[in-house]
């Protein structure tokens, strides 16, 4: 299949956002096949976003020893989970942000959907540990006494503390999307409570490195809140503080504030979400949102305090506090634009239950139709929704879907099933207000793309080269900052978190990892080599005189090689093997073939790998020699072949892509044998001449990827992964725009992840950014 991407440039690709790595759980239950009593199976799915309501992407979500990640659009999909039968809890955290969290009654058998919102733990405020102060946020305030503050070992800690905080006010309606829990409670005599909210306030204080800071014992810090205008009526002369326990999953009582004014003030010994709510008995409200009597699904209400999503009916129920009077409402800009009148409820007596009817503005427009595997058999996913940058989301146990929409804006839907295939993305157009239109089943198959990816952005410079560990875990940058100059430093995969970063005037370049992925070959400087705790940066051992180097893959050794010239031209390579213990040279190899060798790896810990490719006439020469023996394994010469510095090789070393002579072409062979994988030669994407430097990356599992250009060679194609034996398309990659371009594809040696620098002028001009997917 030679033209085996020319219509990547068709698709239409949503932007996909930068991220940091979010981890979220369930609170645990046990796992098994059995259902333990006082459990239920049902799928958990739903939404992360930030403050702008943007998707938090690449999140980790975690539940009773099962793992997803949430997709581009912030969605995540769980299916099965055993979770407690009255409440099940989530946990979600994320680098650069308030724990975030959320309960809900589970449905047996269906979708138990929960939406939440994380807050920024940006550093805003600055508070001097020896004199102690008071910030304010949105008309709350925390004071802090003087000498207050101690480092996580119990140290006294002095200096400028920084101080992230947020006050949660319970007259806004986004009050509830970052509120922690459902407003279940426990009271300080093991009772259950349900809670109105006075407020909430969050607060973290850390050095000016991140480290976290605690209050130190017998200090305390004074919280006041002001009393929304809504409440004043009925605010009482006191009531108690509650601290959310992340591992219980709900309110705790612990302290007490006391009204002055029309402001609540009490005192904490620690930090967490400081929730000042007057506690009570509940009743419970039932309804449902309608048009032209029928029920509407998918409408994200607002009960008092609480939201809450319809079911498949358009039926809601939530509890709420007695002897209070609230409203429900129906907010367009959460629901795409619907709109209800809103439903004032009187208040309602303990235990009552009270029945509501909401009836919709106008009916919405709407879209059926199924989500299918390969083999055409529906499967539980979500349907995303997009338009005018904007999305919308529906999640189906079944396959089938009827999903509201907005009007009168151009629609195009895809699904992602629940164990991470996408369907291609399809137009719908635009429908007017109670259209429904079938999209007939979308096909999550081998065209699908690859949701899952993590970002790495490094501010203003470049990125020469990167290196995977094995496990895909960690990843190497070498590169250029415009402040700083040129920088080697291992990244978390995941979170973007920076294990180390060597001194920034050094020329240093990561080559290779060990395979257990703790220890990193560094090339330093021109003419030595490092190795270094892959974690810490420590300099484990260090080598001189190598102009290159690779290590074995046990960590126990490495391979170092230095050139030299025979006069007339001619080049030479020697090798010779040093000893991580002391740096000192285990033995020279043999090796002593004149010609412009290239160390490319060492294979299976006992063979070095080299290649020379100025035989031009000839082809491209490869040849293992085994340390071991110290005498050539294997020596082949692939011919009518091109190879340039950079070219490819698969993690193992075993296959190698070369350009056919007239460069638009490439073959996949055998580096031992010389044997060629493919029948015929694979055109590169859009026939133009791409050479190999950066063009493709290949996986140990005999796929590759790459990326071509359609539009007569004017527009970068998707990037996606392929089979080397026909070209045939495996995997679309997520790609920040359909303007993106990315070089330097590397794989994982699990063939688990793959790696790309993006090119500077997709994203912001200058920018380094490293995107990794996962693509198995």
């Amino acid at each position: 299949m030679n033209n085996f991407i020319k219509k990547i440039g068709l698709l239409y690709l949503l932007p996909a956002l930068l991220v940091t790595i979010a981890a979220c759980k369930v609170a645990e239950s046990p796992t098994g096949t059995n259902n333990p009593p006082g459990t239920i199976i049902t799928s958990l799915a739903g939404v992360v976003l930030d403050e702008a309501g943007q998707p938090v992407a690449g999140a980790e979500v975690r539940a009773n020893g099962k793992k997803v990640m949430t997709t581009k659009y912030g969605t995540f999909f769980m299916k099965d989970a055993s979770v407690p039968s009255d409440r099940c809890f989530i946990l979600c955290e994320k680098n650069g942000y308030f724990t975030g969290s959320r309960a809900e009654i589970p449905k047996q058998g269906g979708v138990t959907e929960l939406r939440l919102t994380l807050q920024s733990n940006a550093a805003n405020y600055s508070v001097n540990s020896s004199t102690g102060g008071t910030i304010t946020i949105g008309g709350a305030s925390v004071k802090f006494p003087s000498a207050a503050f101690v480092t996580s070992s119990g140290t006294p800690f002095t200096g400028t503390a920084k101080v992230a905080a947020k006050f949660l006010d319970p007259s806004q309606n986004s009050f509830y999307n970052s509120f922690s829990g459902d407003m279940t409670a426990r009271r300080a005599d093991g009772s259950q409570t349900e809670l109105l909210s006075y407020g909430v306030l969050r607060v973290q204080i850390t050095d000016a490195s991140g480290n976290k800071l605690s209050l130190a014992s017998g200090k305390s810090a004074t919280l006041t809140y002001p009393i929304a205008l809504s409440l004043q009526k009925n605010a009482p002369v006191s009531m108690p503080l509650w601290y959310f326990d992340e591992t219980l999953g709900m309110w705790k009582e612990e302290g007490i504030v006391a009204k002055s004014g029309n402001s609540y003030t009490g005192e904490v010994t620690h930090f967490t979400d400081w929730n000042c709510d007057l506690p009570g008995r509940t009743g419970t409200i039932k309804g449902r949102v309608t048009c032209s009597n029928e029920g509407v699904s998918g409408v994200y209400v607002t009960v008092g305090q609480r939201k809450i999503m319809t079911d498949s009916a358009g039926y809601f129920s939530r509890r709420v506090p007695m002897n209070t009077d609230f409203v429900i409402s129906v907010d367009p800009i959460e629901n795409g634009g619907l709109t209800a009148s809103d439903v004032t409820v009187p208040a309602l007596s303990d235990g009552e239950e009270r029945t509501v009817s909401v009836q919709l503005t106008v009916c919405p427009a709407m879209i059926t139709g199924v989500l299918v595997d390969c083999n055409d058999a529906p499967i539980a996913g979500t349907i995303v929704v997009s338009y005018s940058g904007k999305y919308a989301f529906h999640f189906t146990t079944t396959g089938e879907f009827m999903q509201r929409v907005p009007a009168g804006v151009a629609l195009s839907v895809e699904a992602t099933t629940f164990d991470g295939n996408i369907a291609l993305i399809k137009s719908v157009g635009i429908l007017n207000f109670g259209d429904k239109r079938d999209v007939g089943r979308l096909s999550a198959c081998e065209n699908g793309t690859s949701g899952e990816y993590y970002d790495i952005n490094l501010g203003i410079g470049s990125t020469y080269s990167t290196v995977l560990s094995p496990d895909g875990s960690l990843i190497a940058i070498n590169g250029y900052r415009k402040l700083g100059g040129l920088f080697c430093g291992v990244y978390d995969t995941k979170t973007g978190t920076t294990m180390f970063e060597l001194p920034q005037d050094s020329t240093a370049q990561a080559v290779n990892f060990s395979a257990d992925g703790t220890k990193l070959l560094i090339l330093w400087r021109e003419d030595s080599a490092i190795v270094v705790n892959s974690l810490t940066g420590y300099v484990i051992q260090r080598f001189s005189d190598v102009d290159d180097a690779r290590m074995l893959s046990d960590g126990t050794a490495i391979i170092g090689s230095k050139n030299s010239s025979n006069g007339g031209g001619s080049l030479s390579m020697k090798l010779r093997m040093y000893s991580m213990t002391d740096g000192s040279k285990i033995k020279d190899l043999s090796f002593d073939e004149v010609g412009a060798w290239i160390l490319v790896g060492i294979r299976s810990n006992n063979q070095v790998v080299l290649v020379d490719p100025s035989k031009s006439q000839t082809g491209v020469r490869i040849i293992h020699w085994d340390i071991a023996t110290d005498a050539s394994a294997s020596d082949v010469v692939i011919p009518n072949a091109y190879y340039y510095v950079g070219g490819t090789f698969s993690q193992d070393l075993s296959i190698i892509s070369l350009s056919t002579t007239t460069y638009n072409q490439f073959n996949f062979y055998n580096t031992q044998t010389g044997a060629k994988f493919n029948a015929t030669p694979i055109n590169y994407p859009g026939g133009t001449s791409q050479r190999e430097t950066g063009a493709l990356g290949i996986a140990n599992d005999a796929t590759f990827a790459a990326q071509g250009t359609t539009n007569n060679g004017q527009t970068p194609a998707a990037p996606s992964t392929f089979s080397i034996t026909d070209g045939a398309l495996i995997k679309i990659l997520a790609t920040q725009s359909q303007s993106a371009s990315y070089r330097d594809f590397k794989y994982s040696a699990n063939s688990q992840y793959l790696s790309a620098i993006q090119q500077y002028y997709a994203v912001d001009p200058g920018s380094i950014v490293v995107r990794i997917w996962k693509v198995k």
